[in-house]
This record gives C-alpha cells, sequence and structure tokens, in this order.
C-alpha cells in the first residue's frame, strides 16, 4: 500500500512539473504584465510625481519611498 501511495506522489509531482514548464515555455507562468500598461494600479508617467507623494505621504521612510517610486 505505501508503495502504491508513493508512486502516486511521484506521478502527482511529474505532471505537476510537467504542466510549470508548459505554461512557461508559452508565457503564462507568472505575474508577468504587459510592458505598456505596467502593474495594475500602476501611475501613468504624467501622474507619478503627485501619486508618488500621495502615497509616500503616510511613512516614515518618505525619502526611500519616493527614489523607489
Amino acid at each position: 500500500m505505501a508503495r502504491v501511495f508513493t508512486l502516486f506522489l511521484l506521478a502527482l509531482l511529474a505532471i505537476s512539473m510537467l504542466h510549470t514548464i508548459v505554461l512557461a515555455l508559452h508565457g503564462h507562468g507568472g505575474h508577468h504584465y504587459d510592458q505598456r500598461n505596467h502593474g495594475p494600479g500602476s501611475p501613468k508617467s504624467f501622474q507619478c510625481p503627485s501619486q508618488c507623494s500621495k502615497r509616500c505621504s503616510k511613512t516614515q521612510h518618505y525619502k526611500p519611498c519616493t527614489f523607489f517610486c
């Protein structure tokens, strides 16, 4: 019984790895966003100064926040 369970787990692992490889080859593997739209909630380039100031205003690390924003 233990041997059947072990074989089942190995088969499940192999299928999972194969699925991951196939998704990666087709470009569906992760948090990749369209280069034109960036990520969800990203401000447009003309909005950056005001949006970064707004986002970073409530942190105690204002200077690093605005730098990385």
